[in-house]
């Protein structure tokens, strides 16, 4: 199909699997290649892109069946692997929908490359992001953590 939204509908399905069953470097390697092609043929901005497949396979590591960070918060919570899937799933779905959004809007992964919106330094525009993303994602470990130690 020549629709990018399509595409990235059918990217986001395959990635969310691959991360499921891979670890993220494997799944870069074998997954990224093949596609710059169609992401080339269909226009699609290769830093949108870049983002947008590391989040989509970092969730991925934290979608059931087998994905190897519910193991690991299991073991390291010692609970069971079916509480941690539990209590993950609002935000695996919270992260979907957020990678959703993406799709429609790519600008919201790409402000910060654009050089219209910061004349400033890589290493600023990197902190910049940090610092407006970091307070998310520890709120939400912390928020996990929290659930599934207290259950």
């Amino acid at each position: 199909t020549s629709d990018v939204t399509v595409v990235m509908f059918i990217v986001l399905f395959v990635l969310l699997v691959m991360g499921t069953f891979l670890d993220n470097v494997a799944a870069l390697v074998i997954f990224v290649p093949t596609m710059m092609g169609v992401v080339n043929a269909l226009h699609i901005d290769n830093v949108y892109f870049g983002v947008f497949t590391i989040i989509a396979l970092a969730v991925g590591q934290f979608t059931p069946p087998v994905g190897l960070n519910l193991f690991i918060a299991a073991n390291i919570a010692n609970v069971s692997f079916e509480s941690v899937v539990k209590e993950v799933l609002p935000y695996i779905g919270t992260y979907v929908l957020l990678l959703i959004v993406f799709i429609f809007v790519p600008d919201l992964l790409t402000i910060f490359a654009q050089r219209k919106f910061f004349h400033l330094g890589s290493v600023i525009k990197v902190c910049v992001l940090d610092l407006l993303t970091l307070p998310i994602f520890k709120y939400i470990t912390a928020r996990l953590s929290f659930e599934v130690l207290h259950k």
